[in-house]
């Protein structure tokens, strides 16, 4: 099969989409049989998942429905842009309309993405502060899975403000509520996970930084904004900042789960002040970067150097960017240019610049 190659390693493209195409469109279970994944591999309710575009609560073979119909979502998203990318438009047109089934759980009353049965209705009793795979989610609950669409974060703040919600204040909220949990009825969680406990001792609010659901809370902030100095970016720079104080350096450095290295590079990317909201797309969205002078080797004829004039603990805020000595307006920056080298300077300052118009 043909292959890429980059810097030194072989990517096999073709066969890493086809097994990936299996895995989004074959049901793993025996056929015939009325629940269990088949060596607990592949996608558990797949054919639930493409008939009604989520997995109702009446599949009982994948738990944590709400979280899993957001992961394939994700996936599909992913695995469709591989697809157009190698020429298989198809099957890429198939693959992106599904990723953008992520309305069907959406609860336009209370802004949250909520359980639903088959024939479409939403599973009675909310609870907002509810964990666990019986209410819907894994490993945390209604609040880390809310702005869950990281690879359209316009879409999502467009939906938010259709049914008279905004995302930015959303996300202030977040960040400033309690940090409560429910457990214990309803198939939920029958007793304390190290999760709970880690995110009441180490985070903020229902910001769960101790693990992977809520990762992209702060930097979809930033996205649902067009500007780098405007209100929803400049609220997202201050918790961007503070988020790097939950790093320490002793035997607990880190919050929580440090799973194959993905904790320790959500900080590096936090502290560079730039973030992949999504691995599959082309962006990286602009944060608030910790480091005055910050020199990587991209592999170009020059590096890419990320500066941060006035920089100190207190100048949180980003009174303006340049890229190449221009003025850099937006909030997501292309992968692309930045593998091409050049500077990415930053000014910062102590109080936040005058909100740009929405």
């Amino acid at each position: 099969m043909p292959a890429a190659r980059a810097k030194g390693y072989c990517v096999n493209a073709t066969g890493l989409l086809a097994a990936s195409m299996r895995n989004a469109m074959v049901d793993p279970r025996i056929p015939g049989s009325q629940g269990g994944n088949s060596g607990g591999n592949g996608r558990a309710c797949l054919n639930e998942y493409i008939e009604h575009g989520y997995i109702p609560l009446e599949c009982k073979d994948g738990s944590a429905q709400v979280s899993r119909s957001m992961n394939y979502w994700h996936s599909d998203w992913a695995i469709g842009n591989a697809a157009r990318l190698l020429n298989r438009s198809s099957e890429a047109e198939i693959l992106l309309k599904r990723s953008q089934k992520w309305t069907t759980l959406f609860d336009p009353k209370l802004a949250h993405f909520r359980p639903k049965y088959a024939n479409g209705t939403f599973q009675d009793g909310f609870d907002e502060f509810a964990w666990g795979p019986g209410p819907g989610y894994t490993e945390a609950g209604p609040w880390q899975y809310r702005f869950e669409v990281p690879y359209d974060p316009i879409a999502l703040q467009t939906t938010l403000k259709a049914n008279g919600f905004d995302g930015c204040d959303l996300v202030q909220r977040a960040n400033t509520i309690s940090s409560a949990f429910h457990f214990g009825s309803g198939g939920q969680y029958s007793s304390l996970i190290h999760e709970m406990t880690e995110m009441g001792v180490n985070a903020w609010g229902q910001w769960e930084l101790n693990n992977q659901p809520v990762w992209a809370l702060q930097h979809m902030q930033v996205a649902f904004d067009s500007s780098v100095t405007g209100k929803c970016a400049t609220q997202a720079q201050q918790w961007l900042r503070r988020s790097n104080s939950m790093l320490r350096a002793d035997d607990a450095m880190y919050p929580g789960d440090e799973d194959n290295g993905s904790m320790g590079a959500w900080f590096l990317f936090n502290m560079v002040g730039l973030y992949p909201l999504s691995p599959a797309s082309d962006s990286y969205v602009v944060g608030s970067p910790l480091f005055a002078n910050v020199t990587l080797d991209v592999g170009a004829p020059r590096p890419l150097v990320i500066a941060a004039s006035n920089q100190s603990p207190d100048n949180v805020y980003v009174q303006s960017l340049e890229w190449n000595g221009e003025r850099f307006d937006g909030v997501t920056i292309k992968y692309d240019e930045l593998m091409q080298g050049g500077i990415l300077h930053f000014v910062m300052g102590k109080e936040p610049p005058v909100h740009d118009e929405l």
